[in-house]
């Protein structure tokens, strides 16, 4: 019987942290990956060998134009970051070679962020203002 309410559970557990921006989901190998959010507003990765893509959702306070940066050290391959609308279109999109970017956010809009890897090695960490 509590196996069975634990089963039941979860898909609403998993939903919840997902709406919330705790659970990320999405397809990816690697060596080594290590990442964490640093506070409300940055998220910390690095990692060796590193193929895919993680998505999680980001809701943001303030209906404001918010300013992302970038400080990224890959040592080979290649990292972007995307921010999609809730009609998943590229809002905004960081790499290496373009570290930093604006956008105009709804505070009552859902908005996803993308991290795209391939055979990517190194570290960065992503923030916004």
């Amino acid at each position: 019987m509590k196996a069975l309410l634990i089963l039941l559970l979860l898909p609403v557990i998993y939903f919840l942290l997902y709406n919330s921006g705790y659970m990320v989901t999405g397809s990816k190998t690697a060596k080594v990956f290590v990442g964490k959010n640093r506070g409300t507003n940055a998220y910390w990765m690095q990692f060796v060998e590193c193929s895919g893509e993680l998505k999680r959702m980001v809701r943001f306070r303030y209906s404001k134009e918010y300013k992302f940066y970038l400080d990224a050290s890959i040592a080979e391959g290649t990292v972007s970051i995307e921010i999609l609308d809730k009609e998943k279109k590229v809002v905004l999109r960081l790499t290496p070679e373009l570290p930093e970017a604006s956008m105009l956010a709804d505070s009552g809009q859902k908005y996803y962020t993308v991290y795209k890897f391939e055979n990517a090695s190194g570290a960065y960490e992503m923030r916004w203002e």
